[in-house]
């Protein structure tokens, strides 16, 4: 018997993205400075809202009666 589906709502969420710059082991520190005042990526994802708080936002990129892929958790 299905699973009966709440209506989600599909969203579009913007967030800013983490990186790292360097090697493994000692880098130039004036290379780091520099590269510290670039801007980080912002990215977008697209999918099931199944949970927001004051905190965060989950989404789910597909959904089925009883499977789901792995959830997205953003900050917010």
């Amino acid at each position: 018997m299905p699973v009966k589906k709440k209506p989600y709502d599909i969203v579009l969420v913007e967030w800013i993205d983490a990186e790292e710059h360097g090697e493994i082991g000692w880098n130039n520190l004036k290379a780091q400075l520099k590269y510290a005042k670039k801007k980080c990526p912002v990215m977008s994802s697209v999918g099931f809202e199944v949970w927001r708080d004051a905190n965060h936002i989950a989404l789910l990129s597909t959904i089925g009666d009883n499977l789901s892929p792995i959830v997205l958790n953003s900050a917010m």
